[in-house]
């Protein structure tokens, strides 16, 4: 079975760990999520080919223009032209919309841009919330696969709770990119309740 079918038939979430890539000059890009972002829409795509709806099926939120374009560019290489019509947007322009499936890149490569990623904390009845990460969590009706650099998220102890959390749920995977865009990875079985 392709991993990143299995993935999506054994996962309601999901967090892919990229390598970040290196001698990029665009801090705001990060080829290696758009590539592994396209991937898994197409997979999503092929498993849903018949009822597949660009307005309802998937979408794909990231913090930064300039990787929506990315992203962008990943999937068209594809030649599907019904994924030219999916969102592609940012957190904030994502408000209030849902889909069945939300591919979340985190996209950061450096410590600085997570200080800018987590700029939106606060606390309620003695818990942190981070109120993207909230809404990407949210629009999500029925699967969140989420990838980033686990390595650079954890130095954030919000993200590192959330990576923790997909480690205990046998949801936590870490393929090189070239694996993972062929689908060659394994997933094993789910905890208990990762598929509920």
């Amino acid at each position: 079975l392709h991993g990143i079918n299995d993935l999506l038939c054994t996962r309601r979430i999901a967090f892919i760990d990229m390598a970040s890539p290196t001698g990029s000059p665009q801090d705001k890009v990060n080829n290696y999520e758009a590539q592994a972002i396209a991937a898994t829409v197409v997979s999503i795509y092929h498993r849903h080919e018949t009822s597949f709806c660009a307005a309802q099926t998937v979408g794909v939120i990231v913090p930064y223009r300039n990787q929506i374009a990315a992203v962008r560019r990943a999937i068209g290489a594809y030649g599907i032209d019904v994924l030219l019509d999916i969102t592609i947007d940012t957190v904030e322009r994502y408000q209030g919309s849902q889909r069945d499936y939300i591919v979340y890149g985190f996209t950061i490569r450096n410590e600085r841009q997570l200080e800018f990623l987590c700029g939106s904390t606060f606390t309620d009845d003695g818990c942190v919330v981070d109120r993207k990460l909230n809404v990407v969590m949210t629009r999500a009706r029925e699967h969140l696969i989420m990838m980033g650099h686990a390595q650079l998220l954890a130095k954030n102890a919000l993200f590192a709770r959330l990576l923790a959390y997909c480690r205990e749920k046998s949801s936590y995977f870490s393929p090189t990119l070239d694996d993972y865009v062929g689908g060659r990875f394994s997933v094993g079985a789910p905890s208990k309740d990762a598929s509920q």
